[in-house]
């Protein structure tokens, strides 16, 4: 991989970083101060999932925006879908398109199991700074939750969600960060490189995105392929959600990153989307117009997917 391509690669002075990031105040390199910079809270979902979400306040989103936009320039694998600039989870599901055989695996909370040292060792031996410099980047990519006042109730919320989801490291990737997507492939580059030699081996195409891994092929995937994988990600610290690990040895309806892939491998709109869409376009048939953007998206997806409704999309563009 070419990481020469990124800006940051190399650097040993810290004076030079912090230009290149158009930071004009040196308490940023501080983990303390960013610490302060940055909002964890427990966020609860249409579907009562309870979800960590650690939120950079504006300044510091930049900066990890500066740092995404660096990464971005390294070429990485084909198999990366999540972090990359133009493509998408569509785009993903389509790489496993007429396969019949699948086997996918969900890394359990993927973004907070990544801890300081992967992020610090992938700024320190991939892209080769200086061990300040790789300091002050991790800290920029990261949340210590021990440096976060522990009295009030969402610390405390906070705190018991960790200890339920079984999450090993308190000081980890930050969660609502820019750049935690292709953070998390960086800092776990080695354990995605061995899954797809593996997959290579033994002609299985293998994708990722974020913390969804897919393996498709037009033959039977053995079942020891499966424990190497389990096994691999195992090594490297990680758990899986034996909910999101699926397996189909038959032809088969199977979801992929929200995309349905029929039996014949065929890409296909979801019935819940495609149940939502048509509610929207039965509003605007009736004379009304207040849903129209949530209509626009719901369109531009299914039309992505595999066509359908593309008629309608032109259509409403129009309006």
């Amino acid at each position: 991989m070419e990481y020469k391509k990124c800006y940051l690669f190399g650097l040993k002075s810290k004076k030079k970083l912090l230009e290149l990031l158009h930071i004009d105040r040196k308490i940023y390199c501080k983990s303390s101060f960013l610490n302060r910079k940055i909002k964890p809270y427990i966020y609860i979902d249409k579907d009562d999932h309870e979800r960590l979400v650690e939120a950079p306040d504006s300044d510091l989103k930049k900066i990890q925006s500066k740092i995404l936009k660096s990464l971005q320039k390294i070429d990485v694998p084909n198999y990366i879908f999540s972090g990359i600039k133009g493509k998408c989870y569509i785009d993903n599901a389509k790489t496993h398109a007429n396969k019949n055989f699948l086997f996918k695996v969900d890394i359990t909370k993927f973004f907070p199991n990544t801890d300081r040292n992967k992020i610090y060792n992938f700024y320190l031996k991939k892209l080769e700074t200086s061990p300040d410099v790789a300091n002050i980047l991790t800290n920029l990519s990261t949340i210590n939750l021990d440096l976060k006042k522990q009295d009030n109730k969402t610390m405390s919320k906070v705190n018991e969600f960790i200890s339920e989801k079984n999450i090993k490291s308190r000081n980890h990737l930050i969660t609502g960060s820019p750049l935690s997507s292709i953070m998390s492939y960086f800092a776990n580059v080695d354990m995605f490189e061995n899954l797809f030699n593996l997959a290579k081996k033994h002609n299985i195409t293998m994708t990722v995105y974020v913390d969804d891994v897919v393996f498709t092929s037009n033959t039977k995937i053995p079942y020891f392929f499966r424990n190497k994988v389990i096994s691999i990600i195992r090594q490297n610290g990680y758990d899986l959600s034996k909910k999101k690990c699926k397996w189909y040895n038959k032809p088969s309806y199977k979801k992929v990153t929200g995309v349905i892939l029929d039996k014949k491998g065929n890409l296909q709109v979801p019935n819940k989307l495609m149940l939502k869409t048509h509610e929207l376009i039965n509003e605007l048939k009736s004379g009304n117009k207040s849903n129209i953007d949530r209509l626009r998206g719901c369109l531009i997806v299914t039309s992505s997917i595999n066509g359908k409704l593309k008629e309608y999309k032109r259509q409403i563009r129009r309006k």
